[in-house]
Protein backbone atom coordinates (compact mmCIF):
# COMPACT_ATOMS: atom_id res chain seq x y z
CA UNK A 1 0.00 0.00 0.00
CA UNK A 2 1.24 3.34 -0.80
CA UNK A 3 2.88 5.86 1.81
CA UNK A 4 -0.40 8.81 1.73
CA UNK A 5 0.90 11.94 1.60
CA UNK A 6 1.08 14.17 5.35
CA UNK A 7 1.64 17.80 5.01
CA UNK A 8 1.40 20.99 6.84
CA UNK A 9 -0.54 24.08 5.71
CA UNK A 10 1.35 26.62 6.85
CA UNK A 11 4.32 25.72 4.67
CA UNK A 12 1.96 27.09 1.44
CA UNK A 13 0.43 30.00 -0.02
CA UNK A 14 -2.74 29.16 1.25
CA UNK A 15 -4.89 25.89 2.62
CA UNK A 16 -6.49 24.99 -1.11
CA UNK A 17 -2.50 24.56 -2.24
CA UNK A 18 -1.99 22.20 0.37
CA UNK A 19 -5.08 20.58 0.33
CA UNK A 20 -4.55 20.26 -4.31
CA UNK A 21 -0.89 19.25 -3.19
CA UNK A 22 -1.84 16.32 -1.16
CA UNK A 23 -4.69 15.45 -3.60
CA UNK A 24 -2.38 15.12 -6.39
CA UNK A 25 -0.50 12.85 -4.34
CA UNK A 26 -3.31 9.96 -4.05
CA UNK A 27 -4.69 11.67 -0.81
CA UNK A 28 -3.59 11.99 2.84
CA UNK A 29 -3.43 14.54 5.51
CA UNK A 30 -3.26 18.14 5.88
CA UNK A 31 -2.38 19.86 8.75
CA UNK A 32 -3.79 23.11 9.95
CA UNK A 33 -4.94 25.51 12.35
CA UNK A 34 -8.82 25.39 10.35
CA UNK A 35 -9.25 21.57 11.29
CA UNK A 36 -12.93 21.45 12.82
CA UNK A 37 -13.98 25.28 11.68
CA UNK A 38 -17.00 25.87 10.39
CA UNK A 39 -15.17 26.98 7.51
CA UNK A 40 -13.00 23.86 7.19
CA UNK A 41 -15.99 21.77 7.58
CA UNK A 42 -17.88 23.24 4.73
CA UNK A 43 -15.06 22.41 2.21
CA UNK A 44 -15.85 19.78 -0.26
CA UNK A 45 -12.17 17.72 0.27
CA UNK A 46 -10.86 15.69 -2.46
CA UNK A 47 -11.40 12.23 -2.03
CA UNK A 48 -8.80 10.62 0.53
CA UNK A 49 -8.09 14.19 1.93
CA UNK A 50 -8.78 15.27 5.25
CA UNK A 51 -7.91 18.25 7.43
CA UNK A 52 -6.60 17.37 11.59
CA UNK A 53 -5.16 19.98 13.79
CA UNK A 54 -1.41 20.86 13.53
CA UNK A 55 0.70 18.54 14.58
CA UNK A 56 2.47 18.59 18.63
CA UNK A 57 6.00 19.73 18.43
CA UNK A 58 6.95 16.32 19.13
CA UNK A 59 5.03 14.64 16.00
CA UNK A 60 6.76 17.25 13.84
CA UNK A 61 10.37 16.11 15.15
CA UNK A 62 9.79 12.70 14.62
CA UNK A 63 8.25 13.13 11.27
CA UNK A 64 11.33 14.87 9.74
Amino acid sequence: MAQKCTVDAALFNNLKEAIDFVAERGGGIVHTELAGTLLANSLKLPEGVRLEPPRRETEKAQAA
